[in-house]
């Protein structure tokens, strides 16, 4: 029987999963996802949704075929990557002190398991089928409910000693407060609701994004200043770390032609002069589950020599 990875993007609203290849090809027809929210909902209700999407996931792969010889997931952190025990306060505080190893074991009994950050998985997902010049100097920022973001020198991801990412900025200093509060889903949301007044009845990114398109202009502004604080947060991380691309992911980033001019003229005009490369990121939709999958291929080709 051919093997395959159990690739799980566990954020904090929605787990999504997928069956991945040993050629780290997200396999047709295996995605799924099951909501578990991480921040309103309880233990017990999260470890149904993990049971559920495991259940679902191993009778898809039976049926095509494949059983699973290992399980990749990643995660937004704080975490403890040893235990696969969660560790966030600001956040996802249903799960504080939970690990979800013995889930696993439960649910794959014997099957091993890697945890990975979600923006190391991220950057090793969008970088796949780059070549290999392009891995060394690259940037990747994930936009959606929170702001993530990870670097790649010489095809490598940089990890902080816990295993987290090696440059963070969400808690980054920005005129005054945090960085993830104004360059994030609720950043645009609260710029948008001061602008146009909106009260109890906010719209939401996606909406508000929507009113851009049609050329609201407190919705333009909203977006176009996410761009532009973005760029003054990362001009002097980008040439720290001499990046030369820089690729947006996340939901936020779907309407990247909102900010996208406004982030570059940021970067280009700061006193870095940031002229590198701005990209969407390639396999969007399937980078996680890719770069949560890799490190596990080396397991399901032993296995399979064995």
């Amino acid at each position: 029987m051919k093997k395959c990875i159990y690739a799980l993007d566990a954020g904090g609203s929605f787990l999504k999963c997928g069956l991945v290849d040993e050629n780290l090809s997200v396999i047709c027809g295996t995605h799924d996802s099951e909501p578990a929210d991480s921040a309103n909902g309880t233990e017990k209700s999260i470890r149904g949704a993990y049971k559920a999407l495991a259940a679902r996931a191993k009778a898809r792969a039976a049926s095509a075929g494949y059983e699973i010889s290992a399980i990749g997931m990643d995660t937004p952190g704080p975490f403890d990557y040893a235990t696969g025990t969660f560790r966030m306060t600001h956040k996802d505080t249903a799960l504080y002190g939970v690990s979800v190893l013995p889930w696993f074991a439960e649910d794959f009994s014997g099957v091993p398991v890697n945890i990975m950050h979600d923006s190391t998985a991220f950057i090793l997902g969008v970088s796949k089928d780059l070549p290999e010049e392009k891995k060394n100097g690259l940037a990747v920022v994930m936009l959606g409910t929170g702001l993530g973001f990870a670097v790649m020198k010489n095809g490598k991801p940089l990890l902080a000693a816990n295993g987290g990412p090696g440059v963070s900025i969400y808690r980054a200093p920005l005129h005054g407060v945090e960085a993830e509060e104004l360059i994030s889903a609720r950043g645009i949301c609260v710029r948008y609701a001061k602008a146009a007044g909106c009260g109890d009845n906010m719209p939401d990114a996606r909406q508000i994004a929507e009113l851009a398109k049609y050329g609201d202009r407190d919705a333009i502004t909203a977006y176009a200043d996410t761009g532009r604080l973005l760029g003054e947060l990362l001009s002097p991380i980008l040439a720290e770390y001499g990046i030369h691309t820089l690729m947006l992911g996340g939901q936020i980033s779907r309407d990247c032609g909102l900010f996208m001019p406004q982030l570059r003229i940021a970067l280009e005009h700061s006193a870095c002069g940031f002229r590198g490369e701005i990209l969407e990121a390639p396999h969007a939709d399937d980078a996680h589950l890719i770069g949560a999958a890799t490190g596990c291929e080396k397991i399901i080709s032993a296995c399979d020599r064995v």
